[in-house]
């Protein structure tokens, strides 16, 4: 079942299935200005606003909304090829005889 995560701010309201009605009144005792949504299958097309449908409603007459993707970031790899341990372990050494120097003197 494919869930997604809505938050407000740094709070996390929960996880939601297609189709499940989120009421930030009845969740919060109060409307929201913004609100994230995440956890969106990674498959679909974020340049197609069609691609996740919302409905909503607002309190007034007038209102708007704007919605956007958010990047996922991409980890760094750690660096674990031999020559950059061999380098790290010769620069670690270097530091430890320099410091061993100037407290000699």
């Amino acid at each position: 079942m494919d869930l997604y995560t809505v938050s407000v701010g740094s709070q996390v309201l929960g996880q939601f299935k297609p189709g499940e009605t989120i009421d930030f009144v009845a969740l919060l005792g109060y409307g929201v200005k913004e609100f994230q949504v995440t956890g969106i299958n990674g498959n679909l097309d974020f340049a197609d606003p069609r691609a996740f449908p919302i409905q909503l409603a607002f309190s007034n007459e007038t209102a708007s909304f704007r919605m956007r993707a958010i990047a996922k970031s991409q980890d760094v790899p750690e660096p674990n090829s031999p020559t950059t341990l061999l380098l790290l372990g010769v620069g670690a050494m270097m530091l430890v005889r320099t410091s061993k120097r100037r407290l000699k003197a």
